[in-house]
This record gives C-alpha cells, sequence and structure tokens, in this order.
C-alpha cells in the first residue's frame, strides 16, 4: 500500500489585550517591527506636545517692562494654559485610540496583522497537522509565529507599565505647570493694570499739559504775559496779566 499525507490547517491565535495602543505600538518597534498602520491621534499628541513646549519657551522670554509687552506677558500665559489643556485632551484620545487592524512587518520579513476583537487584538498564524493512510500523525508547528506572540505579550505589558509611569509623571507635571501659569495670570493681570494705570496717568497729565500750552498760546497772542501759578496733579493754574 502507498504512503500518502493529508494535510490539515490549524489556526493558533495570541490574545494582546488592549490598555494603550501607543504601547503597543511602542512593543512592536522596540521588536524592531516596521509598523504600515498610523494613529493619527497620536500623531497629534506629538504636535500639542510642540505648541506647549514652544510657548513655554515664549513665556519664559517674556517680560511685562511695559503696557505692551505686560499685554502679551498675559496672553502668552493664556496661551500656554490653553496649550496644557489642548496636550490633555490629546493625551486622553490618543490613549483610547484603537484602530480596527494593525498591519505590521516583522523583523524576519513575515506580514502580520493584528485584528481587533473584544477588548483585545488576535493574533493568528497557521500549524500544520498532518496524518498519513497508515494512521501516522504529525504537526508541524510554526515556531517562529509562536515564539514572535509569546514575545509581543510581555514585550507589550512592559512597554504599557512604562508608558502608564511616564505619562503619569507629565500629566503631574502638566498639573503642577498649571498651578503655577495660574498664579502667574494672576500676577500678570496685575502687572498689566498697573501699567494700564501709568499709561492712563501720563495720558491724562500729557492732556492737561497740551490744555494748558494752548491756553498759554493764546493768552500770548491776545497780549498777555502767562505764568502757571500752580501746576501739579490735581489742578493748573495759569496767571495772565496784560503786558504794558
Amino acid at each position: 500500500m502507498s504512503l500518502y499525507w493529508s494535510e490539515t490547517a490549524i489556526t493558533q491565535t495570541a490574545s494582546i489585550c488592549i490598555t494603550s495602543t501607543p504601547a503597543l505600538f511602542d512593543a512592536l518597534e522596540q521588536m524592531g517591527c516596521n509598523i504600515h498602520t498610523t494613529l493619527p491621534a497620536s500623531k497629534s499628541v506629538s504636535k500639542a506636545q510642540k505648541h506647549y513646549d514652544s510657548c513655554l519657551e515664549q513665556l519664559e522670554a517674556a517680560a511685562p517692562m511695559s503696557l505692551e509687552r505686560a499685554t502679551e506677558f498675559q496672553q502668552i500665559i493664556e496661551n500656554t494654559i490653553q496649550a496644557s489643556s489642548q496636550l490633555a485632551d490629546a493625551i486622553e484620545i490618543a490613549n483610547n485610540e484603537t484602530p480596527s487592524k494593525i498591519e505590521f512587518t516583522d523583523s524576519s520579513g513575515v506580514s502580520r496583522t493584528l485584528n481587533r476583537k473584544a477588548g483585545a487584538y488576535i493574533l493568528e498564524w497557521t500549524d500544520t497537522e498532518r496524518s498519513s493512510n497508515r494512521g501516522d500523525r504529525e504537526t508541524i508547528t510554526d515556531h517562529v509565529s509562536h515564539n514572535f506572540s509569546s514575545q509581543l505579550i510581555d514585550t507589550s505589558e512592559k512597554t504599557q507599565t512604562k508608558r502608564n509611569s511616564d505619562e503619569e509623571r507629565a500629566m503631574k507635571a502638566i498639573e503642577s505647570r498649571d498651578g503655577k501659569l495660574r498664579e502667574q495670570l494672576t500676577k500678570a493681570i496685575a502687572i498689566r493694570e498697573k501699567w494700564q494705570t501709568i499709561e492712563d496717568s501720563k495720558r491724562v497729565e500729557n492732556l492737561r499739559q497740551e490744555r494748558a500750552s494752548e491756553i498759554e498760546t493764546r493768552g500770548s497772542k491776545m497780549g498777555y504775559k502767562c505764568k502757571r501759578v500752580v501746576n501739579n496733579k490735581e489742578e493748573i493754574v495759569i496767571s495772565m496779566r496784560r503786558r504794558v
């Protein structure tokens, strides 16, 4: 009796819990994978972080030494507070971003796909079971895929722990900075109001002096000798005498 074999494909799966898709991407990158799926929300975090950092740099360089600069200083603080809020929102959205599938090529050049299902990403591969007409059985195991899935589960758990720790520190830093920013904003408003008062006083004083000079000019043209006998913040008194 001739020997012949029949083969049956057996689908194997590994489940990777979705706690943070960006952390899973970190794990894949650490394992040398080339990821083909993008995470738009994560890119938004990078953009929001750059904007926030830019606002902080502007704030550090600001000096409220005039009304104009004090107004700019207040605006920069308000912009920084807004940028901080936008960054926190972007991080939250990114953590909840879960594409339906993640396509990538592993370090061995094998194309793979993680499919989202029931709160996890599922990796599938195929083992082969062979049986002969003489009753022999054997299983051809895809050891590469088995090892890859085990490594991915372990690495993703580690990257998740690291990302959680990093984000916790980052959020605490943002919250701490926000508290200081709001204190700075209160001070900035007071500084701007002080400069506004100074500028208003200068404007009023300039107007008073202009009006007084105008009266003196008119008096001189009419033949009067003008003299300021009182000239202070409360009043200006001009003595006008006819020239002899």
